[in-house]
């Protein structure tokens, strides 16, 4: 008999990256030690849902591969509001966040949590695609 989850966590790290940052931005001088409380302040949010639903028996980590958005036209009525027009702050050492936040996917797939990261295909997108197959597979998803 095949194992079949009953519960998965689909987790969006850039959002999880992000709103972790926002909280952590300017507590620390160093970048290094700023990565790793990056890291360990995604985990922690990840064990609190787990904890709150111990139900929970798989995870998925989905990231941006970068956004399909900035290869079409803009629509005039959006340009104001267009989530492609955010800009990153010049002030913050970004290549070390992304680089700490490549090497925290890969110490989940190590662990055997799927991870998906492609070209052109946005987290919420990656979101909707395993939410829609696992429950047309009759697994519930988080």
């Amino acid at each position: 008999m095949e194992n079949k989850s009953k519960l998965t966590l689909i987790v969006d790290g850039n959002w999880l990256l992000m709103s972790r940052w926002a909280v952590l931005n300017g507590r620390f001088y160093d970048d290094a030690e700023m990565c790793r409380e990056l890291q360990l302040t995604m985990i922690k949010s990840i064990n609190v849902v787990l904890r709150t639903f111990p139900s929970i028996d798989n995870i998925i980590f989905v990231s941006d591969g970068g956004s399909w958005r900035q290869q079409i036209p803009i629509p005039s009525f959006m340009i104001e509001e267009y989530k492609g027009n955010r800009e990153l702050d010049p002030s913050v050492n970004w290549k070390a966040i992304f680089e700490s936040y490549e090497e925290f996917i890969n110490l989940l797939a190590e662990q055997g949590i799927t991870t998906c990261q492609v070209p052109g295909i946005e987290g919420d997108d990656w979101c909707w695609y395993w939410s829609t197959k696992l429950n047309n597979e009759g697994t519930n998803c988080i």
